[in-house]
């Protein structure tokens, strides 16, 4: 049982995914306990940091629906960056 759960840190891309999913955790926690904001560029950065991890660790596994909706995420993250940075 634990070699089993070790298994899931023995790789650099896993440990990357695993960042990745606590970035947005904390992000959609962070929204949902109004200590971030959506329209604030550290919502944006942390969402940005943890689809590109998660897209990372995904495209090594070869879980292309996941890499998927991480291009979608980090694409949007981006969008709603330039929003803010040019003020819409």
């Amino acid at each position: 049982m634990v070699r089993r759960f070790l298994t899931m840190f023995d790789e650099p891309h896993e440990l990357i995914g695993w960042f990745g999913m606590a970035c947005i955790l904390v992000a959609y926690a962070g929204v949902s306990g109004e200590w971030l904001f959506p329209h604030t560029v550290s919502y944006q950065c942390i969402n940005l940091v943890g689809a590109v991890s998660l897209l990372y660790s995904a495209a090594r596994t070869h879980s292309y629906p996941v890499v998927a909706l991480n291009i979608a995420w980090a694409l949007i993250a981006l969008l709603a960056l330039y929003g803010i940075a040019v003020g819409l």
